[in-house]
């Protein structure tokens, strides 16, 4: 019986229990605080220690020289870069060529069909008719002679104002 534990014993006492209490409430008071500043702060010393670290040289001076194998290797591919450069340039100047020539070739079909569209608007044909066997010769987009003058007391934009009076009525013209 005495390889038993006491329940008592693995309590913790209140006084530990309340330092613990108060210091959780401390850090979080200060965090509630000051918790906008803690993050500015880490976010400063991140890129500091990003651009001004161990890993990054100060200066220059300490590199090592390259060796002239180095320097040699270094302008073969600089050159080998510029010739691939060069080419992809070429290749985009032939593609553009060619791209402005369809589109010149589509500007000219398309003024092509506009001049068509007013020449068959100038000539006159008759409606639901496809062939050119409906073209009525003497008539352009003007109005048929058969369809005569309208009333002269009539006024498109005001209706006909003579048959039916008791529907628009103007205001008189007396002062009072």
């Amino acid at each position: 019986m005495g390889d038993e534990f006491k329940v008592e014993e693995l309590l913790a006492e209140e006084d530990e229990v309340g330092y613990i209490t108060s210091v959780i409430g401390a850090v979080t008071g200060f965090i509630a605080s000051y918790g906008w500043f803690l993050v500015a702060g880490g976010a400063a010393a991140y890129f500091l220690w990003q651009n001004y670290g161990p890993n990054q040289p100060s200066s220059s001076s300490q590199r090592k020289p390259l060796s002239p194998q180095e320097v040699n290797e270094f302008q073969s591919k600089e050159e080998a870069r510029q010739r691939y450069v060069a080419k992809l340039q070429e290749k985009y100047e032939k593609e553009a060529e060619i791209r402005a020539e369809k589109v010149k070739q589509m500007e000219e079909e398309k003024r092509k069909a506009r001049l068509a569209e007013l020449k068959k608007l100038e000539t006159g044909y008759k409606l639901g008719a496809a062939n050119d066997s409906s073209r009525v010769p003497g008539q352009g987009k003007g109005r048929s002679s058969k369809s005569g003058s309208l009333r002269p007391e009539y006024n498109p934009l005001m209706g006909d104002t003579s048959s039916n009076r008791s529907c628009f009525q103007r205001p008189s013209r007396s002062g009072g």
